[in-house]
């Protein structure tokens, strides 16, 4: 199977997609609390997939994944995934894995065409917004907010990741969290996830299973993050990083701030990146 892909992948570890905005705060002292959508960003996982499955063993090892690795990214079938998933579940419990009514037809004549698969792919939204913000003389805040989202339940539900990194002298507050919505069948659970990995002043990331911890059936399908910067000084413009990272091989996921405003994950992900530019 061959597919078109809309990526650019860069010499890294994973695909990256990126989009640069601005947004300004208001005059000093006063505070903007009306959450504003900064952008919007759609992503495929059968396009991340089919990228990698593109290269070669030898670029795939140039970009840091083992030996191992490569031979998880050569097999990997997200064809063989849905058929499993057609044969395994009924027409109603697809339904309540959020396949609409045109992907349940396609499902009734599955053959395996780049169409069927296309169309039957999970698909992630995500959407960043600046939620809050002030500035004056003696402090300073920013509180950013993330909405996840997949439209149907993804195949790989391994581990992912929500990281930020900004600039200037911010913190992490206390509040910080990410609230995951897991769904199985018509049944759901929430979990809220703290901070699991922070550099101070530079970065943090918040780490959560795609399986419920306590139940497997569970899968998470959406979530919403929060996250509180502060500083007790006046910072008139800073940058902030947003990454959404999506695990597709066996292992832990990682992620590391290697200085200045930058996020890494290790390989096996795929992630999403959104810059917010903030200026007073």
């Amino acid at each position: 199977m061959k597919t078109k892909s809309g990526l650019r992948c860069f010499i890294m570890i994973c695909c990256i997609f990126s989009l640069s905005f601005t947004g300004l705060v208001n005059a000093e002292g006063t505070m903007e609390m009306e959450p504003r959508l900064l952008s919007e960003t759609v992503i495929n996982e059968l396009e991340l997939v089919e990228e990698l499955k593109s290269m070669d063993d030898a670029e795939l090892v140039d970009m840091g994944f083992t030996e191992l690795e490569v031979k998880e990214v050569k097999n990997i079938d997200i064809e063989e995934k849905i058929r499993e998933r057609i044969k395994n579940h009924t027409e109603s419990e697809l339904k309540d894995m959020g396949y609409n009514s045109d992907q349940l037809e396609i499902m009734k004549n599955f053959n395996g065409e780049d169409y069927q698969i296309e169309a039957l792919s999970s698909t992630l939204t995500l959407s960043v917004y600046k939620a809050a913000s002030g500035v004056s003389n003696t402090y300073s805040y920013l509180n950013m907010l993330v909405d996840w989202s997949w439209n149907v339940m993804p195949v790989f539900t391994k581990t992912d990741a929500l990281a930020f990194s900004w600039s200037k002298g911010y913190s992490s507050g206390s509040g910080s969290d990410n609230l995951v919505r897991y769904v199985y069948l018509d049944k759901t659970k929430y979990k809220t996830y703290n901070i699991s990995g922070k550099v101070p002043g530079s970065g943090c990331d918040f780490k959560f299973p795609l399986t419920h911890p306590d139940d497997a059936r569970y899968v998470g399908k959406s979530g919403t993050a929060h996250l509180y910067l502060y500083d007790n000084s006046r910072i008139s413009n800073a940058e902030v990083l947003v990454k959404y990272g999506h695990k597709y091989l066996t292992g832990n996921i990682s992620v590391t701030y290697p200085g200045g405003v930058s996020i890494v994950f290790g390989s096996g992900v795929n992630e999403t990146v959104k810059w917010y530019n903030y200026k007073e």
